[in-house]
């Protein structure tokens, strides 16, 4: 039986973490865990359980660069920022962490591709 991967999504836009979960774990053996706000995911227990961070760079109670840098301080889990704001410059202190950068408007098949450019395949629902 396929591995099923576990993905943090970080974006303070509601409707954008309610439709990357829903398609994603309707559509192919990924579990995501949405949050909104950062300063929250920094409260939550066990980052470490994840195969990637997705994270907006742009957000109002902390800016995804510096989540980032927290977040790979600690567990060096890949990273993929997202943004709608132009190209998003990479911290040195960030490199081993960013895998990649995806400009926002996105589609699911861009995000799954790069989603599976840093773990590996990603099965389908119903594949065995």
């Amino acid at each position: 039986m396929a591995k099923k991967v576990k993905i943090l999504f970080v974006d303070d836009e509601p409707n954008i973490c309610h439709i990357f979960k829903v398609i994603s774990e309707k559509c192919f053996l990924i579990s995501v865990d949405t949050y909104t706000s950062p300063l929250e995911v920094l409260k939550k227990p066990n980052l470490y359980e994840y195969d990637l961070y997705i994270i907006d760079v742009l957000m109002a109670e902390m800016n995804g660069i510096e989540l980032s840098k927290r977040l790979c301080k600690e567990h060096k889990i890949p990273i993929l920022l997202t943004t709608g704001h132009g190209e998003i410059p990479v911290p040195r202190e960030l490199e081993e962490c960013v895998t990649c950068c995806l400009l926002k408007p996105y589609s699911f098949s861009s995000i799954v591709d790069k989603i599976q450019e840093v773990i590996g395949d990603i099965k389908e629902r119903g594949e065995t």
